[in-house]
């Protein structure tokens, strides 16, 4: 079924582009080949004294995920991804951005889209992020609400706002979808915002009939905040905010993470804790309760770490 929720985002995204003529420049390397083979493949994640595994789990979850309404659960991508590289005059490192993000997504399971395919992650490049984020939503506000009157598909107004008036390097506007087992929307996508949301699915005491997946992810990547960062990277951030819900702004100090990018910690690479909880996410059961999801999280990240200490 062909998601008319990623063609709205997408529609704004042209008008919004065709307004603004300038193509970005971005990080200091951009004129250069990106190579990414001094990546460091290795981080050894640091913890705190006395703290069990669980907790540095459970304590990652916390200062990382975020979902679009507090009753749903987490989200993720289904079956396949297609990432676009917008106004970047580098098409080299747009495509090496686009290879890199397939390249972690794939190693998830996703599958990678072909060439030309109509995308589920839409990156742009600009030179002033509040401003393309405001024509964006000005061009098409639609594409920025609730679908079916269901809170679970988009964040607040609040949220919108804070997306818009953002200072931070990059920012990014997620659209999720409660949907049954099968992947098909268990609410009414093209009921009126007044419409009453209609659930498909059935519930027990263990698990619901229904969870949620991202249907859309809109980021823009100011190029006036990122000078002085490598391709190789911002590949891994965006990546990160791009395969899953991440808190806008989340800097999680106490654990070694790409999302520190953007501080003193400045690592250089995604971390072995960011791949654990990537691949956790992939992995559990997100028909499971909500409310219980954050405990069963954890418990997946200690067994995918164990599986990747295992495989070195």
């Amino acid at each position: 079924m062909e998601r008319h929720t990623t063609r709205t985002l997408c529609s704004a995204l042209l008008l919004a582009l065709t307004c603004h003529s300038n193509a970005a420049e971005a990080p200091a390397e951009e004129r250069r080949q990106p190579d990414a083979s001094s990546r460091i493949s290795e981080v050894v994640v640091t913890t705190k004294r006395l703290e069990t595994q669980r907790q540095i789990m459970t304590d990652f979850v916390v200062n990382v995920a975020d979902t679009s309404n507090s009753s749903r659960g987490y989200a993720r991508w289904r079956n396949r991804l297609c990432v676009g590289i917008h106004n970047l005059r580098n098409e080299v490192a747009a495509q090496f951005l686009a290879d890199r993000i397939s390249e972690i997504a794939l190693e998830l399971g996703l599958r990678p889209g072909e060439p030309g395919c109509y995308p589920d992650v839409s990156v742009i490049f600009t030179t002033d992020g509040r401003d393309m984020a405001t024509r964006l939503v000005e061009a098409t506000p639609s594409a920025f609400r609730p679908f079916g009157n269901t809170h679970g598909t988009t964040k607040s107004r609040k949220d919108l706002e804070k997306f818009q008036t953002s200072e931070d390097p990059v920012r990014w506007w997620q659209v999720t979808m409660i949907v049954d087992e099968l992947g098909r929307p268990a609410v009414d996508v093209l009921a009126g915002l007044e419409a009453l949301p209609q659930y498909r699915g059935s519930n027990s005491r263990v698990k619901e009939g229904t969870s949620d997946d991202i249907w859309a992810n809109l980021i823009i990547v100011d190029t006036s905040k990122v000078q002085g960062k490598t391709w190789a990277q911002l590949a891994d951030y965006i990546a990160m905010v791009s395969l899953a819900q991440v808190k806008p702004g989340s800097r999680p100090s106490n654990h070694d993470s790409i999302l520190n990018l953007f501080s003193e910690a400045n690592p250089p690479a995604i971390s072995d804790m960011d791949m654990v909880y990537l691949k956790a996410l992939y992995s559990m059961d997100t028909m499971i309760r909500p409310r219980t999801q954050r405990g069963m999280l954890a418990s997946w990240m200690i067994r995918t770490q164990r599986e990747m200490e295992e495989i070195k």
